[in-house]
């Protein structure tokens, strides 16, 4: 699904099985990013000493983008993932987030027995990070931690 100029309702199972939110996936470039998205709500530098900020936040989605032209998000990230509860999740001025039922309010176990991923699939790992319990569900893509969803290169 593309996004389009305007609202674009996406899936939160198909975020959690693909780690796409419609055109916007690990490898989009930042001005396909831009098209879709418009302006970030915040950015910041990271740790480059370009001009061009390679970090941007969109309310619950955020995206870190590489330093390198054509600059392609590198990680994306649901944040404040214990407040993505109701039907629908607004994030940003163009997207909203079909939660299918799902909620930070769910165990993980609720999660996994949700049928997101086909059960020959899942492959669960769960490891102390940083203070914080980190989730590995089906692939090396998504890591749940308590706080967050995060979708990163495959390891």
């Amino acid at each position: 699904m593309a996004l389009a100029k305007g609202k674009v309702k996406v899936s939160f199972a198909e975020f959690l099985r693909s780690g796409a939110l419609g055109t916007i996936a690990i490898g989009t470039p930042m001005r396909v990013v831009g098209e879709c998205m418009g302006p970030p709500r915040y950015w910041s530098h990271i740790h480059n000493k370009s001009d061009i900020p390679h970090f941007w936040g969109y309310g619950y989605l955020e995206l870190g983008f590489s330093d390198r032209s054509p600059h392609k998000i590198e990680w994306m990230k649901l944040a404040r993932a214990e407040e993505l509860h109701g039907a629908r999740v607004s994030i940003g001025r163009n997207l909203t987030l079909d939660m299918n039922g799902l909620n930070s309010r769910m165990r993980p176990s609720e999660i996994v027995r949700s049928d997101i991923w086909p059960t020959e699939e899942l492959d669960i790992d769960v490891q102390p990070v940083s203070g914080e319990l980190q989730l590995r569900i089906g692939h090396s893509l998504l890591k749940c931690f308590m706080s967050s969803v995060m979708m990163t290169h495959s390891i």
